[in-house]
């Protein structure tokens, strides 16, 4: 509810100064030279971005920020290049879609407006309707709340979403711009880890930051699920930009420095994992991944790998997966899934399900093995005995361990008496 006031509230705000526009004697200039001037200023400032203009796009006040360039000319062409989120109704994210065959302009309604007035792949691809009627629910036209040289704030005619346009520099290779942002996507987010916020002296947790759209709660606790708080963001090449925030301050850029991303009017980072251990493994069954590839976990299951090769007289038979979820268990217990394949092709790959009891006491964790969570586990339990020493290896009196990162650590569980650490990855819930 935070949110949607906040947004409630800017809207009418910004409704009252609308209706100020009559007020004729606080100016010296009628309310149609006004008109005419701002026109004329977003006009100048469009075409005189000679690399043009880095978009972060926001549909409406609820999604996320997208990446799109974007140049004007004099002549009414834009040229818009973006990462191809959607084509013909499938997801794509390997491409760049440049269009550089559609016009736009500046027109007065009630203010300037910017509308890309003639079909552009890439600008009205987040106005389309989809499969589902709606889309992503975005605009093409945009009421131009401030123009400089250096920045063009926005508001969506139709959805409202809050967009800004901010100047290129000259050197800035197009192609180039959408790697730095897939580069510092990864940086803050490849492990979907929570973050901790401290935001005018309060402290809260963010999750889904992988999203772009970040689900806050009060520190340590979980997400309000019916009327979760939500912060929609942009990556940029820097850190992060937001549009609407929990503050009194908008437009924020959040950079990321020394591994933190810090602003005057945030500190977002990993924070003191010990403050959030027991939140950590609370959600331990948000299918969490071993990492596969880990040596330790290659040692661990090597032995069991042998029997499988050996049953099924296949050299390419192994452990393929490792991961906890919940499996609709009590809160203490987890549900380890195992998967592996008899040839070595995915399409023979079976998984089995194995229960855990999960006690955690301060900064430590105790896995117990249970034993199978269904028949058809069971029955494999009973032709490969020697899967539940295997398992077992898995558990034991662990805590939790990092890596250095201070944005994105990598996690893992340490079993204390054997020293083994199994590094995981995957998404909090």
């Amino acid at each position: 509810m935070k949110n949607k006031s906040i947004i409630l509230l800017l809207t009418l705000g910004l409704a009252f100064s609308a209706c100020s526009r009559d007020e004729g004697n606080l100016f010296d200039k009628s309310a149609a030279e006004r008109t005419v001037e701002a026109l004329e200023n977003a006009q100048k400032c469009l075409v005189e971005a000679p690399n043009g203009w880095e978009f972060l796009y926001f549909c409406n006040p609820i999604t996320r920020g997208y990446n799109i360039l974007v140049k004007f000319d004099e002549h009414g062409q834009v040229t818009a290049s973006a990462k191809a989120y959607i084509q013909k109704g499938s997801i794509k994210t390997d491409s760049i879609v440049v269009d550089a065959n559609s016009t736009w302009e500046v027109v007065s309604d009630y203010g300037p407006i910017l509308t890309f007035n003639t079909y552009n792949d890439v600008l009205h691809l987040w106005a389309d309707p989809q499969a589902d009627g709606d889309g992503f629910l975005g605009d093409y036209e945009f009421l131009i709340l401030e123009a400089t040289p250096e920045r063009i704030v926005l508001k969506g005619k139709k959805h409202s979403g809050y967009s800004v346009l901010r100047r290129l520099p000259k050197d800035q290779d197009w192609t180039e711009y959408f790697t730095d942002i897939e580069n510092m996507q990864k940086k803050l987010f490849s492990n979907s880890n929570l973050l901790l916020a401290e935001i005018g002296g309060e402290k809260y947790t963010l999750t889904d930051g992988a999203s772009g759209i970040f689900t806050f709660a009060n520190k340590g606790e979980a997400p309000n699920e019916d009327d979760p708080i939500l912060l929609p963001f942009a990556t940029t090449q820097k850190g992060i930009y937001c549009t609407t925030f929990l503050t009194e301050e908008r437009y924020i850029d959040i950079p990321l420095e020394n591994g933190v991303l810090k602003s005057s009017a945030a500190t977002i980072s990993t924070g003191n994992l010990n403050e959030y251990f027991e939140y950590y493994m609370r959600l331990l069954g948000g299918k969490w991944k071993y990492n596969m590839k880990d040596q330790v976990v290659k040692d661990v299951f090597a032995p069991f790998d042998a029997v499988l090769q050996e049953k099924y007289g296949n050299k390419k038979a192994k452990t393929t997966d490792l991961f906890w979820q919940d499996g609709n268990s009590s809160k203490t217990t987890k549900q380890l899934a195992y998967s592996y394949t008899s040839t070595g092709k995915n399409a023979d790959v079976q998984t089995m399900f194995y229960n855990f009891n999960a006690e955690q006491s301060g900064s430590q964790l105790k896995l117990t093995y249970i034993g199978p969570a269904d028949d058809n586990t069971k029955n494999f339990t009973e032709a490969f005995p020697t899967i539940v020493e295997t398992l077992k290896n898995l558990g034991g009196d662990c805590s939790l361990s990092t890596t250095e990162e201070a944005i994105n650590p990598t996690l893992g569980l340490q079993i204390n008496n054997a020293s083994k650490v199994f590094t995981l990855t995957g998404t909090i819930k």
